[in-house]
């Protein structure tokens, strides 16, 4: 029973994931909106860019990807054998990398710091 249910949580949540990255796609490149109009959708529903609609999409994919490893996990409902460790360590790794992109979009330097930083050390 407990399978079953894992099963549908699994399809509920890749049905609920299309249809956020449906919106995010619509409402942030489809439709012109007025600036009144998109400071009333949510924040998942502007995306400013495709590098963090691409990174939504990769920790939504994350997200799905643990839901089926457990799914399939109580579906054999026997003791884990090294090889059914290969899908969350691949997890682990995709989480990881997507961490680093991440951590590089956050702290790389733009143009208008850099301009900042050689102001103050002229003064």
């Amino acid at each position: 029973m407990t399978a079953m249910v894992m099963g549908a949580t699994d399809v509920f949540l890749f049905g609920v994931v299309l249809v956020i990255f449906a919106y995010a796609i619509t409402f942030g490149f489809v439709f012109e909106l007025t600036p009144k109009d998109r400071r009333a959708l949510p924040n998942w529903m502007r995306p400013t860019g495709m590098h963090e609609l691409k990174m939504t999409l990769v920790s939504v994919i994350l997200v799905y990807l643990v839901v089926d490893f457990a799914t399939d996990w109580a579906e054999t409902g026997q003791s884990a054998s090294w090889e059914m460790l290969v899908k969350p360590i691949s997890i682990l790794l995709l989480a990881a990398t997507l961490r680093l992109f991440t951590f590089d979009t956050e702290h790389r330097p733009t143009g208008k710091d850099e301009a900042t930083t050689v102001e103050t050390e002229k003064s």
